[in-house]
């Protein structure tokens, strides 16, 4: 096999790999994860419920469902 071959083939795996692994979120999900992540990144520790309230100015049962899906998603841990 070429460099190119190897390549090309490396290329349609990764695509097809991505295609499977991403999956499709809502605008204000994706800002949730990415609000989860940065935080965790800052602080060295996850966000409590009330920092995403805060930070999102939305009702905590609206909030807690939010964590709720993304934990039955597989997307975060609840703390042990």
């Amino acid at each position: 096999m070429t460099i190119g071959e190897i390549a090309h083939a490396a290329k349609s795996i990764t695509v097809r790999l991505a295609a499977t692994l991403i999956k499709t979120f809502r605008h204000k999900q994706g800002q949730y994860l990415a609000f989860i992540y940065a935080y965790a990144r800052a602080k060295s520790a996850a966000p409590v419920e009330m920092d995403v309230q805060l930070y999102f100015k939305v009702n905590p049962l609206l909030d807690h469902q939010m964590v709720l899906a993304f934990e039955h998603e597989g997307l975060i841990r609840a703390p042990a």
